[in-house]
């Protein structure tokens, strides 16, 4: 029973966690020990940024060459083995839930003619940021990784910065070993 109760907690903690990997593939059939350099791509921005968006740009750039440098892989100012890419999407979500009539109550009209019915409420809105990262051979110019990592997005700049590093971190432990 105790086992029971403690991996339901483990569980439910793990749902609550605020980042995740979404998804990551090798693209290559070569050894990854072959490049040594990285450079980033430079980055265009569209659509709607918010105010914090150089900000958190270069907290992710910093925990992403913090990941790379620890994998063995050099930054350098341009020209590297490796061009990287990151591509950033934010949109809004809204967090609902259904009623319930337990909970909820029943509704009565007139002489006990009463009708309810199941409705979803809106509990909260908040954003959803994905960031996707992609390894290009820059010999080749073709994809030799790419890895997205996903969470909400929150104002606050320590928990940001708490968050891009969790997920960064989070990524790269799925590329393939280089040293």
């Amino acid at each position: 029973m105790k086992t029971n109760l403690v991996t339901l907690a483990l569980i439910l903690l793990a749902g609550c966690v605020p980042v995740r990997v979404v998804d990551y593939q090798k693209q290559i059939k070569g050894d990854m020990k072959a490049f040594k350099t990285f450079s980033y791509y430079q980055t265009e921005k569209s659509g709607l940024i918010g105010p914090n968006f150089e900000n958190n740009l270069a907290l992710l750039k910093t925990a992403i060459t913090k990941e790379m440098n620890s994998l063995g892989f050099q930054e350098v100012e341009s020209g590297g083995d490796l061009f990287l890419n990151i591509g950033i999407a934010v949109k809004e979500e809204v967090q609902t839930r259904e009623t319930d009539f337990r909970t909820d109550g029943m509704r009565y009209m007139g002489q006990r003619n009463y009708h309810w019915e199941s409705q979803e409420v809106v509990v909260d809105r908040y954003k959803e940021g994905t960031v996707k990262i992609d390894l290009v051979d820059a010999a080749t110019n073709k994809g030799v990784w790419t890895g997205s990592a996903a969470g909400t997005v929150t104002e606050k700049k320590d928990k940001a910065a708490e968050r891009i590093n969790k997920a960064i971190e989070m990524l790269f432990k799925k590329l393939p070993a280089t040293k």
